[in-house]
């Protein structure tokens, strides 16, 4: 369900969810499955915050002088954003390869190509 994000306010999200035929069997207008929604978006939301800032305490050019940097010099708070961009994109591509699972064997990619 991927058009259903966080970010997706409950009327919205209700429609997406009633095209879906996965959720034909939910009374998708009941007052609980909206507060079951809000819920989910409040934990989704918590558990972004509490990623990021595990992210923040990772990243090796965060210090106690930072903040002291980055008032001195725009430049550190530059180099942070380029770090965690890059760590963000680093991870999200480790999530796709997670989900994808190991690639098939070569001799299963080879019988493939032969009954094109």
């Amino acid at each position: 369900m991927k058009d259903v994000t966080p970010g997706t306010r409950w009327r919205d999200a209700k429609k997406i969810i009633e095209k879906d035929e996965r959720f034909a069997k939910f009374a998708i207008s009941d007052r609980k499955t909206e507060r079951d929604y809000k819920e989910w978006v409040e934990e989704r939301k918590d558990a972004v915050l509490r990623d990021f800032k595990e992210l923040l305490k990772e990243t090796k050019i965060i210090t106690y002088r930072s903040l002291k940097s980055i008032q001195e010099n725009e430049q550190h708070l530059k180099d942070i954003l380029a770090v965690l961009e890059r760590e963000r994109l680093l991870e999200q591509y480790l999530e796709e390869l997670d989900k994808k699972g190991p690639p098939p064997p070569p001799t299963q990619q080879d019988a493939e190509r032969r009954r094109k």
